[in-house]
């Protein structure tokens, strides 16, 4: 039987996250219990926040982490795999971190037990966001070069040259032809990330040494070194509505957040 963890964060994003439970709950079943999944939500909610209810699942497990504050999206994922224990984490087929604002494809979960997982460190899903027309993976199929740092410090100078050129972004990526099948690629998306568990064993302890966003070089980077493969799977998909709780704090704290962490990765990844 294959295993398979999600530890996925809510902030503010209740209604998203039933949706996305229930869609879990949907592709686990028809695995007919040949996949176990367990889902560890993780709720950085600080004010107004509701309980989960983890009872009316049957074909998943749902353990909850009331932190109540926010620890940033892989901050809370990572915390929420320390205290479930890092051989247990390890121990699995699967490692996925996720946004609760998504769902699972109906055989999600069949895809996934079937594939054959050596040598890989991440598998990045088909994620496609109808109201953008964009796949989201693959994010990145080479790794970026230090005039990449150069340019995305233009696209996070401030709020409004962000939105401008974010909307010509879009336009391109919308047009782009999507692989139709497996590639190895540079990274994922961070919206939906699935590890291996022979990666995550690499790694206990791990920690993110930043807050928000540039979670996907990070992994990269670390999968690069550690000679792992990153693969974009087509026949693995997943709907995403995207931005649900980013979009709370406005372009203006997107864009402050965006420029420490890409300054932290070109620190410790890109110079020297």
């Amino acid at each position: 039987m294959k295993t398979v963890y999600i530890f996925c964060v809510t902030y503010h994003s209740y209604d998203y996250l039933q949706r996305f439970l229930r869609s879990a709950e949907a592709a686990a079943a028809r695995t007919q219990g040949l996949c176990q999944v367990c889902v560890c939500v993780g709720d950085n909610t600080p004010r107004d926040f509701r309980p989960i209810d983890a009872a009316p699942y049957q074909a998943i497990r749902v353990r909850v982490f009331p932190y109540h504050e926010n620890l940033g999206y892989l901050g809370c994922a990572l915390k929420m795999m320390n205290e479930v224990g890092w051989g247990e984490v390890s121990a699995s087929d699967y490692v996925a971190v996720s946004n609760v604002d998504l769902t699972l494809d109906p055989d999600f979960f069949q895809v996934l037990c079937s594939l054959d997982g050596r040598g890989l460190g991440w598998l990045a899903p088909d994620v496609y966001t109808p109201r953008f027309q964009e796949h989201d993976n693959p994010y990145m199929m080479q790794r970026p070069t230090r005039r990449a740092f150069l340019k995305w410090r233009l696209l996070y100078a401030c709020g409004w040259l962000n939105g401008l050129l974010e909307r010509l972004y879009l336009l391109r990526r919308s047009r782009r032809t999507v692989p139709a099948h497996a590639v190895d690629i540079y990274a994922g998306h961070g919206s939906l990330m699935v590890l291996t568990g022979a990666f995550m064993g690499l790694h206990p302890g791990l920690r993110f040494p930043s807050f928000m966003y540039a979670e996907e070089l990070f992994l990269a980077e670390l999968m690069r070194r550690d000679g792992l493969a990153v693969r974009y799977e087509p026949r693995l998909r997943a709907e995403n509505v995207g931005r649900v709780s980013t979009s709370l704090h406005g372009r203006g704290w997107l864009c402050r957040q965006n420029r420490r962490s890409l300054s932290v990765m070109e620190r410790m990844f890109w110079q020297g």
